[in-house]
């Protein structure tokens, strides 16, 4: 399906997202910050998207809750849809629904129209003794309601500006 799922499997308790690990006697999973095995842990969209306008495209990280307002279904639903395939490496013969299923989603989401919140972060990497490089990181906090009369008019809006303003 894909080269790495589109979610990690996180500690089940509210206020933890943490990644957990399996746990050492093979029943459950441990979260380190909470010091605890659960039986059962929740998965939590983890994953990028290339997300372009007129001017560029960007990559930008989608996590948690902004992944199930892009995707439309949590991310339980998606990792179900993946554990029908079963593992596609091995020799199976009936993982081919799901994993249409799972492109169906993912063309329908290509170029659709959307507005989004983003919060943009420079992160300083050192490359060396004296070298060092900003790269900026953007992660989308919400998808936000998109509506195209609304959209065409705050175009018009902006073009008028430019119409009132003599060129020179």
């Amino acid at each position: 399906m894909a080269d790495r799922d589109l979610w990690y499997i996180a500690c089940p308790e509210r206020d933890c997202k943490k990644k957990v690990t399996a746990a050492d006697n093979g029943l459950g999973y441990f979260c380190e910050k909470c010091q605890k095995t659960y039986p059962d842990c929740r998965p939590i969209y983890n994953f990028s998207i290339l997300v372009g306008d007129l001017t560029e495209a960007k990559f930008m990280q989608v996590f948690g809750d902004a992944g199930e307002a892009i995707l439309g279904m949590p991310a339980a639903d998606l990792k179900a849809i993946r554990d029908r395939c079963g593992d596609v490496g091995q020799t199976q013969t009936n993982y081919s629904e799901p994993l249409n299923e799972f492109r169906q989603l993912t063309k329908r989401l290509e170029f659709t129209p959307a507005q989004f919140l983003v919060r943009a972060k420079v992160d300083t990497y050192t490359l060396g003794t004296a070298e060092s490089e900003n790269k900026v990181k953007y992660t989308i906090a919400k998808q936000l309601p998109y509506h195209v009369a609304d959209a065409n008019q705050l175009l018009l809006e902006r073009l008028a500006v430019y119409a009132r303003k003599p060129c020179k």
